[in-house]
């Protein structure tokens, strides 16, 4: 009996110790949708005022200590507070999700700016519109300019701001891939609250349990599926199963062909 006392107490100091101490904590920060790496998510240790940014591989080393608390952040995605634990320090290393803090677009087009703003501002200005704007009357008069046009031809237009009122802008909206992208905004916008039950509707265990995958397997094909927040949005919880079930038979057969590859 006194020998299991002096080993408890033995334990309680040793544990003591660890708890006081600063320990170098791994960790590694991903997109909890696609469970792609973030990098360059900054992570700041409020109690110590130190900070330090993850690699491409989303990882992180920062000395920690219990009760600690850590906020990982970076622009697109919603910040994190995170509290060390106990099992964290045991383990020294953590893992952290990010997601995003508004929706995106499918599909971004981004043009390198040039360090010259005189350049820029002449490149905006001489930027050439669509060939379709060459067609409609106009298009560089005022609002007052259209108006006073258009009751100098005659009476008002009954069909105005209807497709047959003005078919070569109906057209321009069916088929312009700019104007696709506005109304898709407009359209994730009235969405945004949304966004908060994506976790809930998508993530580990839900695919582990559909697809029996476990560790590294199975972050391997959720990498593979590639959902888009929009897609987990638009789709109920039903459709969201039967799309991941469609993707496991699809990896499946990915798996076999490479298989094949190798030999």
């Amino acid at each position: 009996m006194k020998k299991f006392s002096v080993l408890v107490f033995l334990v309680m100091i040793f544990n003591f110790y660890l708890f006081a101490q600063r320990v170098k904590m791994e960790g590694n920060v991903f997109d909890g949708l696609t469970f792609y790496p973030v990098e360059e998510a900054n992570i700041y240790n409020f109690s110590t005022k130190k900070y330090t940014f993850t690699d491409t591989k989303g990882n992180f080393i920062i000395d920690v200590k219990l009760n600690d608390t850590l906020i990982v952040s970076k622009s697109i995605f919603r910040q994190v507070l995170l509290v060390v634990n106990s099992q964290n320090l045991e383990n020294k290393k953590i893992e952290i999700a990010l997601y995003f803090k508004a929706i995106l677009l499918k599909e971004v087009t981004v043009y390198s700016i040039t360090s010259d703003y005189k350049q820029f501002v002449k490149q905006v200005v001489t930027t050439p519109l669509p060939e379709i704007y060459s067609y409609v009357e106009g298009s560089r008069l005022t609002e007052m300019d259209l108006m006073n046009i258009q009751y100098a031809k005659g009476p008002p237009n009954l069909l105005s701001y209807t497709p047959a009122g003005s078919p070569i802008t109906n057209l321009y909206k069916k088929y312009n891939k700019k104007y696709k992208n506005v109304q898709l905004a407009k359209e994730l916008n009235e969405l945004q609250d949304e966004v908060d039950k994506v976790p809930a509707k998508y993530n580990r265990e839900l695919v582990s349990n559909i697809t029996g995958l476990k560790d590294e397997e199975l972050l391997k094909f959720m990498m593979y599926c590639r959902f888009s927040y929009y897609d987990i949005i638009k789709m109920s919880s039903e459709q969201i199963i039967m799309e991941i079930r469609k993707k496991y038979s699809e990896y499946e057969y990915f798996k076999i062909i490479e298989e094949e590859k190798r030999k």
